[in-house]
């Protein structure tokens, strides 16, 4: 099973972690999987071209973890909320369809 974390001080995400392998169907055949990895990837590279500085993120097989900087202007702070919440709203569809494969949270720090 994958489990997403979505991190959130207050009104604003603050970062997002992803863990484990869904299970769905074999390596390379695992559409649950290449649906959360395109969906997280794509959310990265996007907040990677609006944020250039202190951000931070880990990527490895089954793992992503995203911190955002503390010191975004309020532009970026928007954007990020926005494509943030993009992806809560596509992995949360996914998982409705497949929920023995993929829990979505969000934590309050």
């Amino acid at each position: 099973m994958v489990k997403v974390s979505f991190k959130k001080e207050k009104e604003n995400y603050v970062g997002y972690e992803i863990v484990g392998h869904s299970g769905y169907s074999q390596h390379g055949e695992d559409i649950v999987c290449a649906a959360i990895s395109a969906l997280a990837q794509t959310t990265l590279l996007g907040i990677k071209k609006l944020v250039t500085e202190d951000l931070t993120y880990d990527v490895r097989s089954g793992y992503l973890k995203v911190t955002y900087p503390k010191k975004l202007t309020e532009k970026q702070r928007a954007d990020v909320n926005l494509l943030t919440e993009a992806m809560f709203l596509g992995l949360r569809e996914i998982e409705k369809q497949y929920e023995k494969y993929l829990k979505v949270s969000i934590v309050s720090i």
